[in-house]
């Protein structure tokens, strides 16, 4: 779901006769604050704040926002709000734990493959 074609998905089932069929335009829209299409962009922010709920382990809550779906979408600027924040805190009994993890927007098109270059690079052999 919190991909650009799950954003799509959201905004036409919270309006099926919504004109956007793409997420980038979505995003453009509920930055505009076009109604529908900040609905839509509140939802899917709410959601991907709340991965941490899909993790059974607390460790594993660090990682919750690995998604570049709403980065790639132009969500960015809505990442900072409030909801997020409560979306990704709220799960008992860990909301304590998660208050003290910081949440970070990577706008980087490949960071994964900037990772593992950096790993590979931390153990390449010199000859």
């Amino acid at each position: 779901m919190l991909s650009g074609p799950g954003l799509v998905r959201l905004a036409l089932a919270l309006d099926p006769r919504a004109a956007c069929h793409e997420a980038e335009t979505i995003a453009a829209s509920a930055l505009a604050r076009e109604p529908s299409a900040q609905a839509a962009a509140r939802l899917f922010v709410r959601l991907l704040g709340a991965l941490p709920a899909a993790s059974r382990s607390p460790s594993r809550r660090s990682a919750a926002s690995t998604s570049p779906a709403g980065s790639r979408a132009g969500l960015g600027a809505l990442l900072d709000e409030p909801q997020f924040r409560a979306a990704f805190e709220a799960h008992p009994p860990y909301q304590g734990l998660l208050e003290a993890i910081p949440t970070l927007l990577i706008t980087c098109e490949e960071p994964g493959l900037i990772g593992c270059a950096a790993v590979a690079s931390e153990h390449a052999v010199t000859a």
